[in-house]
Formats: structure tokens, C-alpha cells, sequence
């Protein structure tokens, strides 16, 4: 058995202004969150788990939980009850059929009451066990002080959640292709009841203004003030920002999401990332890979002045029989002598025992 380690060193962006980090923006909005999507890290955050009315954004977690559960191509037929849903409106009728897809793009895009009280009725039945599903949904992916009683924000003072709530819930959300396409569409036309179209512009005005925002929602009642929850994608970096009761919700995003691109880096490898060859002795072959076991994730402020390295700690040499994702190693990341992130290098195949002749 033969190891090596393998100092890989990065020279990142980090000689730019000195150590000195960057005072976070300067906003509107009553509650606040930055996150970067990959790690989960905070990187802003204002009075984030104060329970607030979240008015439309709700619909992010509407959204993902008729994803979760039925099938985009499944056909509803609109009730009396969800038709006559009033505020923001796709419309609806009573008796016409529509696909989860479409009205998925209603709730999201539009920001369609109707839409989204048409999704909880054929998750749920009704909005009452549909809440239930929200509040129990919610707390399985990290919210901590939510309460939900509608699958559109509604005003209701039992209707509550969180900046970093919705951060959660949303980071979650963005990991599903179709969420993330509706999302990020500007413009979209689906049936009326049969015979015509539907014309939905979405709601979000940074997805015209601001090129590098890809989502999410809005969100606006008298209660709640102006919301909104955002994602945005440069130089290999997501990141998500969510604001309640916001006096400008457009103009502190981008304060929020500049702040984040300027002084913020991340430093990913995926799970499976191929980064050794394994040699095997007395096996039917003679070699298999070490990948990684999990993903990798390390954001830092770019503002630090150093040198980050990655360190490859590898088993080179095994004799045969080798199972399916042994431990032979380990990918580590150091700063300023320092580890600040690992994770584990596992056999991406099998190898068994070569017969004698």
C-alpha cells in the first residue's frame, strides 16, 4: 500500500484590497438575508428569523411541494373554491383543466392566488391539510419559526415566516429543473379553458434589469410591505437573497447581491469528481478511480490577502479484493496554514480477486 499527499496550490483572487472586510449594504428592509446556494453560508443577514408576513413568496413553497408530490403533466380541474380566489388573479374558471405545469407557471410567474390554491387542492384536497403539508415541509428543511395557513400569502395573522426561512425553503427549491426554469422565465402563455391563451409576465422586474438574476418571486400586501426573493449566478457562484417589508425591495436585492459578488468567492468540487487513479494488485483489473464522496464547498471573503492550496491525501495501491467506495483518501482545503474544509475519497468501482490459473 502506497500514499502520497499532493499540495495543489491556488493563488485566488484574494490579493485585492488587503484583510479588511467589507461592511455589508446599506438597506430598506425590515428583515434581510444573503446566501450563497451551494454551502448554505450566510453571508448578510438582518433580523432573519423574525416572523413576518411573507405575502406571495409563500408560493415558492406551494410550488415545491406539488413538485415533491404530483406529476408536472397531471391534470386539475379548477373548483368553485379556487376559482373564486380573489387579489392576484390567472383568472381561473370553474370546470376548466389545467396541467400542474401550467399552473405552477400561474402561481410563480403571474403570482396567480388561484393558481396556487388549485395546486393545494389537488396535493392536499384542501388548503387546511395543504398548510399542514407547508408547516411540516418547512420545518424537515431548517425553517424555524414559520407558520403557514395559505398556499398564497394571503393577509391572515396566523400566515408567518422568515427571511431565513424562505432562504431555506428556496435553496431547496432551486434544486429542481422545472421550479428553476418557471422561475426564470420573463414571459409565458398557457390555455384558457380551451379555446384561448393566457399571457403571464413574470413579476420579478430584476430578470429584465439585472442579467445575472435567474428567479424567484415576488411578494407585496399592505402587511408585509414589499418582498422579494432572489437568485443570481456569476462567476461559478449562486447566490440567494430574500427581504421583507422592504421600501425599495428591487434596490436593496441588488445592493445585496453586489455585496455578495464583490466580496465573496466559492471554491466547489462535486461529488464524483474523479481525482486519482487507484492501482490494484492480483485484481480482475488493474485499477480503479478515487472520487469524491460528497461535494465540496468553501466560500471566503476575496477580500483576504493569502494563498488557498488544495491538499490530495491518496492511497495509491491496493491489493485486490476492493469494495465499491472504500475510503482511500481525503481532499482538503487550507488557508493560511489552516483547514477549512475536507472531504473524503472513496473507490468509484469494485474489483475483485483475480482467479489462479
Amino acid at each position: 500500500m502506497r500514499k502520497i499527499t499532493v499540495i495543489l496550490t491556488l493563488v485566488i483572487l484574494f490579493m485585492l484590497t488587503g484583510t479588511a472586510y467589507a461592511q455589508g449594504p446599506d438597506i430598506t428592509a425590515a428583515s434581510a438575508i444573503l446566501m450563497e446556494m451551494e454551502s448554505g453560508k450566510i453571508l448578510y443577514k438582518k433580523d432573519i428569523f423574525k416572523p413576518m408576513p411573507p405575502a406571495s413568496t409563500t408560493k415558492v413553497l406551494t410550488a415545491i411541494l406539488a413538485l415533491d408530490i404530483t406529476n408536472p403533466s397531471d391534470e386539475v380541474e379548477i373548483s368553485k373554491n379556487s376559482a373564486s380566489t380573489g387579489e392576484a388573479s390567472i383568472y381561473l374558471d370553474a370546470g376548466e383543466k389545467l396541467t400542474v405545469e401550467e399552473l405552477l407557471k400561474g402561481a410563480l410567474i403571474k403570482s396567480g392566488n388561484d393558481a396556487a390554491v388549485a395546486l393545494a387542492e389537488h396535493v392536499a384536497g384542501n388548503v387546511e391539510l395543504f398548510s399542514l403539508l407547508m408547516n411540516k415541509k418547512s420545518r424537515l428543511l431548517g425553517g424555524t419559526v414559520s407558520n403557514f395557513v395559505n398556499p398564497n400569502g394571503l393577509p391572515d395573522d396566523r400566515h408567518v415566516s422568515s427571511t431565513f426561512d424562505l432562504a431555506t425553503i428556496t435553496r431547496y427549491a432551486l434544486k429542481d429543473a422545472l421550479f428553476k426554469q418557471i422561475v426564470d422565465t420573463k414571459l409565458e402563455t398557457i390555455p384558457w379553458n380551451g379555446s384561448g391563451q393566457r399571457y403571464l409576465r413574470n413579476t420579478n422586474r430584476l430578470l429584465w434589469e439585472y442579467s445575472y438574476v435567474n428567479g424567484v418571486k415576488t411578494g407585496t400586501t399592505r402587511a408585509a410591505g414589499q418582498c422579494l426573493v432572489a437568485s443570481a449566478y456569476k462567476d461559478g457562484m449562486q447566490l440567494i437573497s430574500v427581504v421583507f417589508k422592504s421600501k425599495d425591495r428591487y434596490g436593496d436585492t441588488l445592493k445585496l447581491l453586489n455585496y455578495g459578488f464583490a466580496n465573496y468567492k466559492v471554491e466547489y468540487v462535486p461529488k464524483g469528481q474523479v481525482l486519482g487513479k487507484i492501482h490494484v494488485a492480483n485484481g480482475t483489473k488493474n485499477y480503479t478511480w478515487a472520487e469524491t464522496k460528497r461535494p465540496l464547498v468553501f466560500v471566503y471573503n476575496s477580500n483576504y490577502k493569502g494563498v488557498l492550496e488544495k491538499k490530495l491525501d491518496l492511497t495509491r495501491s491496493f491489493s485486490a479484493p476492493v469494495e465499491l467506495g472504500k475510503e482511500v483518501g481525503t481532499l482538503s482545503l487550507w488557508l493560511a496554514n489552516e483547514k477549512m474544509a475536507a472531504v473524503p475519497l472513496v473507490t468509484s468501482g469494485m474489483i475483485g480477486k483475480k482467479k489462479n490459473p
